[in-house]
């Protein structure tokens, strides 16, 4: 089991070193949010492969040593959230996004709190048991409503015109967070229902669930970002002046075509040439017109011809 953890914390700890890689490349700002969600979330599996470590080789574990890991712990869950969250809104949220930040951060803030207050659980040693008092309930309900609250956002967001590198992206990020937001979901069913304790064994089975996804996306995410990184080697696919002069392409949009044939969403785009999300999009219209093609692989196969 230990070398289980250890293993997904490496495969982490490597996606998050390309990903920095591939941020730095892109120079797109929002996918710092990205990497801090997975970075952080990664250090949550190692910890997880410490609290097996001392609860396989110290006997017996201390009331303190085991509210400390189980404080990091909660600690790491909400930031790791709260970062996936902000990042969402960056995505999908294009009125209000940062009213919408403060409120979740300190919506977060507050259950936080919540969670470390002294009295918000009690660990029996004897019976090897621990249970929520009302503070501790209170909060987590709160963080998994804010969990929900994501799904939600990452659901309603949704837009099939992006890239489908990206759209891989974002669903495995909401398959991600659903099969953890279920699995706290199926925790706190157990809890209600086996006389409000929970037994103080390390995060093993649950967790199991959770670090195949995790897994998963480190895989996804060295992918996407491992592109940007391959980029450095690659030629950029340019736009011949025969081209432009064919179409009547304005010099604006000789630099967006490039872009776009590189898999790059509107939003990337508009974060590269330090325009607006709309300015991107009045382009590619005019794009599309004067090429009289449709989509994004029309265009790619027009200018490959």
């Amino acid at each position: 089991m230990i070398v289980y953890y250890v293993v997904v914390a490496l495969t982490g700890f490597i996606a998050v070193a390309v990903s920095l890689l591939g941020t730095l490349r892109s120079r797109i700002g929002a996918y710092w949010l990205l990497i801090g969600f997975y970075g952080t979330l990664t250090v949550r599996i190692s910890v997880i492969a410490v609290e097996q470590y001392l609860y396989l080789n110290v006997h017996p574990v201390s009331v303190d040593v085991f509210l400390a890991t189980h404080t990091i712990g909660n600690v790491l869950n909400a930031v790791f959230m709260c970062i996936g969250t902000l990042y969402f809104h960056r995505l999908f949220v294009e009125k209000g996004q940062r009213l919408r930040d403060r409120i979740v951060v300190g919506a977060y803030a507050v259950g936080l709190i919540f969670a470390l207050l002294p009295g918000s659980r009690i660990v029996d040693l004897t019976r090897a048991t621990m249970r929520f008092t009302a503070l501790g309930s209170a909060s987590f309900f709160l963080l998994l409503a804010l969990f929900a609250y994501l799904l939600v956002v990452g659901f309603s967001g949704q837009k099939r015109d992006r890239p489908v590198r990206e759209l891989v992206l974002i669903w495995s990020l909401i398959l991600f967070g659903l099969v953890a937001f279920l699995s706290d979901v199926w925790g706190m069913i157990q809890y209600l229902t086996g006389a409000r304790e929970l037994p103080l064994t390390p995060a093993g089975g649950s967790f199991m669930v959770a670090s195949v996804p995790h897994l998963l996306f480190g895989g996804i995410l060295m992918y996407y970002f491992g592109t940007y990184v391959l980029a450095d080697w690659q030629a950029p696919p340019a736009v011949g002046p025969s081209f432009v002069d064919q179409y009547g392409l304005s010099p604006r949009e000789r630099e967006v075509i490039p872009l776009l044939n590189q898999g790059l969403s509107n939003r990337e785009i508009a974060e590269k040439l330090f325009v607006s999300l709309a300015t991107v999009k009045t382009h590619l219209h005019s794009i599309y017109e004067k090429t009289e093609t449709k989509s994004r692989y029309e265009l790619f196969n027009l200018t490959r011809s």
